[in-house]
């Protein structure tokens, strides 16, 4: 028998083309009709979280990404992309691709809405450049504010939003849960947390930003914890083992959409405790 429901928080984490396993997720927790007092997302995480914030059918959404393919993204051709920063600059280079591609798939889906319009209450997390600092954007654009969270460095150029310079709010904090933790209204904090088999880089550099973003996230996490023990908050971290997807081959995320359904049958009942 399920015991009443306490308001809780969810956040959905930054994760390399994370959105299948995320949506999959989602769809688990729409079935069960749980709508969380506050959803936060970053990255792949903000994709999925504003769709399920606008209150898109979660159904809807999986098809949608089910026929996604880097066509529908990219911009330019690999011989373009090799002389953009000659094209550019390289003092003015930031990144491959622009984000309007990724704008023009999302807008059919989020329009012009306001974050702060949403019926779900909703946070987006990016890294603000200008300002040297994690924020959680609650209003503005929701648009912009989903690709500028999702504006991974080197593949998206540099985003501008009101004439501050954002990036991949993964940078700094994949999970952003300090304001649900801080938020008197929420009893407890759920993160869907995907983590995929990628292989480890065989270059020394790519292993050290790696590892060392990786070391970053794990102190990050901790500080979390102790915030979480002296507010007296629950954080649960449901975790999803996916299979590793990049630009070039997006094959295993229909299995990865099911992962993530799997994730939340598996632990559905915990939000009733």
């Amino acid at each position: 028998m399920k015991s009443k429901l306490k308001p809780f928080g969810l956040s959905l984490n930054a994760a390399f083309f994370g959105f299948f396993t995320h949506a999959g997720f989602m769809k688990g927790l729409e079935e069960e009709k749980l709508v969380p007092k506050f959803l936060t997302g970053c990255s792949a995480g903000a994709i999925i979280g504003s769709l399920f914030a606008k209150q898109i059918p979660m159904s809807e959404v999986i098809d949608f990404i089910k026929n996604l393919e880097k066509e529908n993204f990219w911009e330019g051709t690999k011989f373009s992309q090799i002389l953009k920063p000659i094209k550019v600059g390289f003092k003015n280079y930031s990144g491959a691709l622009t984000g309007n591609n990724l704008k023009k798939l999302l807008k059919p889906y989020l329009g012009e809405t306001d974050i702060q319009d949403l019926k779900i209450k909703f946070g987006i997390s990016v890294s603000n450049l200008t300002k040297r600092k994690r924020e959680l954007l609650v209003k503005g654009k929701l648009l912009d504010a989903v690709v500028a969270s999702s504006a991974f460095p080197l593949m998206f150029e540099i985003q501008n939003m009101n004439g501050d310079e954002f990036t991949d709010g993964g940078l700094v904090d994949h999970e952003p849960i300090k304001e649900m933790i801080l938020d008197s209204k929420i009893e407890k904090i759920f993160s869907h947390n995907i983590i995929s088999n990628k292989e480890e880089s065989k270059y020394i550099l790519g292993k050290s930003i790696s590892n060392g973003l990786g070391v970053i996230e794990s102190e990050i996490d901790e500080l979390k914890k102790e915030l979480a023990k002296l507010k007296n908050k629950q954080i649960i971290r449901i975790n999803s083992y996916t299979h590793a997807i990049n630009e070039n081959n997006f094959k295993k995320g229909i299995e990865n959409i099911s992962i993530g359904y799997e994730s939340f049958q598996k632990n559905k009942f915990s939000f009733y405790k």
